[in-house]
Order: C-alpha cells, then structure tokens, then sequence
C-alpha cells in the first residue's frame, strides 16, 4: 500500500497447497474379534461370531482431519489420527458392507469400502438319531440321520462331528466325511459297553 506521500506499508501471509489425496498403508483396514484378525481384502470370505470388533488401520497425511465409518444408515465418528482403531458393535447379522470416509483439512478425500460377514447364531438341530440307538451291536459302522437348519442371514454349515462324550475333541470325532455313516471300529473312541453319541454341528462362523 503506497500514501499520498511515497510512503509504503506491506504484509504477508501464507497458506498451503495439498491435492494429494489420504492413503491406507497397504490400502486395508484391519478387522479383529481378539482371536483372529483379518484384512479388509480377505474379509469377503471371512465370517465373524460376535458383534463387538475392532476396525484399525494406519492413514498416510500429514493434514489428517477427519474419518467416519458408516453403515446401516448410521454414521460413526471416528478419532482422527494416523494409526486409527475403533470398536464397535455392529447391530446386524448376515453379509454387511462398511464405509469409511477419510478427509484431509485441504478437502481431500479417500472413500474405502469394506466387507463384513458377521454370524452369532448357532445352527439348530431338529432331529437326529443313529441307527443303533437303544440296540447292542457289534457292528463295524451306523448311520446318521440329520436335521440341521440354518438361519436366513447365517454363514453355512462348515462341519458335523459325531463323538461319545459330551464337549468331545474334534480329533476324537468318528463321523466319517460322507457325514452319515459313524465309524464304530476305534476302541480307543467307542470302547466296549455302553456308549452315548453326541452330534455336533459347527457354522462358517466357529458357532
């Protein structure tokens, strides 16, 4: 600025530049239920028992601002910082999908997109019973005869096991893989006498 007299007066300011846009290292966003954690590019594949999971992740910006996470039509504030990690319990069953937004102060913004497979319920058995139930036998194998549902939003049935003891091991299991015929041979695991056969049915998500 310049007077009437030659005299001048200036001032300064400054401001930055930032077109580059957020980054994810390795471009995931980790999911965990504290026994096993998965990444968000196998996460299609993978389903989860319980509600309650931790999603982290580390952000590559220096002008971090913001995340959010949404889903089901509800948002969540997540705390903005490089190395992020949220717990939340996610209110739905069955196969999901999670939005995060990530923002820098500049407006710059990276949208990733994750899936969520989430299965608490167990499958039920309807009926069950084996062809030598109430009989003494000395035959080598019995049958099974099963039924097992599933709820609409579940994760599939991912094994039967037959044991004869209640809480048995899965390496104690005689159900052989066609999942009919019971295996009545090892005397290790069916010994001479009375024995009970319990039947054990476990989903894709470890219920």
């Amino acid at each position: 600025v310049t007077d009437t007299y030659g005299r001048t007066a200036e001032t300064s300011s400054t401001y930055k530049i930032d077109k580059i846009t957020p980054s994810l290292e390795d471009e995931i966003i980790k999911i965990s239920d504290g026994k096993k954690t998965v990444s968000s590019t196998d996460s299609i594949n993978v389903w989860f028992n319980q509600s309650a999971l931790t999603l982290s992740g580390k952000i590559i910006e220096t002008n971090l601002d913001s995340i959010n996470m949404s889903y089901n039509g509800k948002t969540v504030i997540v705390t903005p910082v490089n190395n992020f990690s949220i717990t939340e319990s996610f209110d739905f069953e069955g196969k999901g999908v999670i939005n995060f937004v990530i923002k820098d102060k500049a407006g710059n913004q990276l949208q990733k997109q994750i899936s969520l497979n989430i299965d608490t319920t167990a499958p039920t058995i309807t009926t069950a019973s084996f062809g030598v139930e109430g009989k003494t036998s000395n035959a080598d194998t019995t049958t099974l005869t099963k039924e097992v549902t599933e709820a609409a939003t579940g994760s599939g049935i991912a094994a039967y096991y037959v044991g004869t003891t209640s809480g048995f091991k899965v390496e104690n299991n005689i159900l052989k893989e066609d999942n009919e015929t019971i295996d009545l041979k090892d005397k290790e695991k069916v010994p001479e006498g009375t024995n009970y056969l319990y039947l054990r049915v476990v989903d894709n998500a470890g219920n």
